[in-house]
């Protein structure tokens, strides 16, 4: 970590100085790695360790794909999974590339074990702590025959007691091309160490993980389904802030503060990520007192930057230039889905994409000749499909597709009119604020 002009790094730094740059990291808010202020996710961290509690009684390697939408806190809770791993768990990075080939894989994973044991040493515990884990990935373990290079390329092998964890992040990248090792991974794990294998993804990574041969009866518990959080995950984040960054304060105007901005978050971490900057911003301008924070402003920012988020998704795609028909298709998977749950059973929710490509195919049909729905010339199928890679529409937990974010329903019901019939299924309204309390969007 940088020191001012002058500080001899050999000394300890000031408290304030280390804080300050925490406080400063926090406010450009495109720091991935600034992760600091998790709380919640009990049942995603239970899942995890329940792979760990597995994989030290089964010899294949477990799988856990954490997915949901972009933003939903997947590589936060990865770094969070990481920081607080015990000395005997040991990390590896990895991207797709070294899934494709045993080779690739095993030159990958042996250099990160060689860190761990120069710093350790033969016979101590693995753990590799490598800046660019945080933002989450890595390769799976492939038999006896990598077990064995990597043993021979580390001179040293682990103790019963090790854990090795791999990660991949944006694992709905993974294809046919990465069938073969995924395939050894799942089936035959890395001889003589407990190993889990973490995905992190959009909501269709275990969808793709099942077309691999070898992989389609992959149990039920592997996926992970991740949405919003508790508003109280929110607050005790935001109290977690301001405490690290040593903010000054009585214990009311910290839990005053904490509410507010959580509040601004809407449940969704990317969006407390945005509503801590915004604070930190506004601190770092009033000279870090609580009591001259402008809560008003911070507000004001924390929306500009949950709109900004929303249009940079979409930037350049076809479906941000004609988001009125975007925003349809999005009210009407909505609407369905509400209508479907007053219905005692004698209607459907949207449960499959082929019901997505058919109320695309509704919704422009039923334009008039010549409007730029109507002209929309991207085939239903593909409009359909991209919603689900850009992370627009998302399946839930239930198998329920819907909209992914909850501020993107409301920015896209707002590029339709007044009158439109689908936009009182997307703006909040009290209706809308109850579906996202149960953890829905729609």
């Amino acid at each position: 970590m940088g020191f001012a002009v002058g500080y001899e790094c050999s000394d300890e730094p000031p408290i304030a100085m280390v804080e300050e740059d925490l406080l400063i990291r926090i406010a450009r808010g495109d720091d991935r790695d600034v992760a600091p202020f998790f709380a919640g996710r009990v049942a995603e961290i239970e899942a995890f360790e329940g792979a760990i509690e597995n994989a030290r009684h089964i010899p294949q390697t477990q799988f856990r794909i954490f997915q949901g939408a972009p933003g939903c806190g997947k590589t936060s809770l990865l770094s969070h999974l990481r920081e607080n791993a015990p000395e005997r768990r040991v990390f590896v990075q990895v991207d797709a590339g070294h899934l494709i080939s045993r080779a690739a894989l095993a030159e990958r994973v042996s250099k990160e074990l060689h860190k761990s044991v120069s710093k350790f040493g033969k016979g101590a515990a693995w753990i590799v702590r490598h800046g660019s884990l945080v933002a989450g990935s890595a390769a799976g373990a492939i038999g006896k025959e990598v077990a064995d290079e990597i043993g021979d390329r580390t001179a040293v092998r682990a103790g019963q007691d090790s854990e090795v964890v791999l990660m991949l992040d944006e694992a709905q990248v993974v294809n046919a091309n990465h069938e073969a090792v995924l395939r050894a991974l799942h089936t035959v794990g890395l001889e003589g160490l407990h190993t889990v294998f973490a995905f992190a993804g959009l909501s269709h990574t275990g969808t793709n993980l099942r077309k691999l041969e070898g992989l389609s009866r992959l149990s039920a518990t592997a996926e992970v389904h991740m949405g919003v959080l508790g508003e109280d995950e929110c607050i005790e984040s935001t109290r977690l802030m301001l405490a690290r960054c040593e903010i000054g304060g009585s214990g009311a105007q910290h839990a005053v503060t904490a509410q507010r901005v959580g509040a601004m978050a809407q449940r969704w971490p990317q969006h407390l990520a945005c509503a801590h900057a915004a604070l930190a911003r506004e601190l770092l301008r009033v000279g870090r007192d609580l009591r001259r924070v402008d809560m008003d402003a911070v507000n004001r920012n924390t929306a500009e930057a949950r709109g900004a988020y929303c249009w940079a998704r979409l930037q350049g795609h076809p479906l941000l230039e004609n988001s009125r028909f975007t925003a349809r298709v999005v009210g009407a998977v909505c609407r369905q889905n509400a209508n479907a749950s007053k219905s005692h059973g004698r209607l459907e929710p949207v449960l499959r994409l082929g019901q997505v490509v058919r109320l695309c195919r509704q919704i422009r049909d039923a334009e008039p000749a010549g409007s730029d729905v109507r002209e929309f010339d991207i085939p239903p199928v593909e409009v359909a499909q991209q919603m689900i890679d850009k992370g627009i529409l998302s399946q839930r937990a239930d198998e329920q597709y819907r909209a992914a974010i909850p501020s993107m329903a409301t920015w896209l019901g707002e590029h339709l009119p007044e009158n439109d019939p689908a936009r009182k299924y997307l703006i909040d309204t009290p209706a809308s604020k109850q579906r996202e309390s149960t953890g829905f969007v729609c």
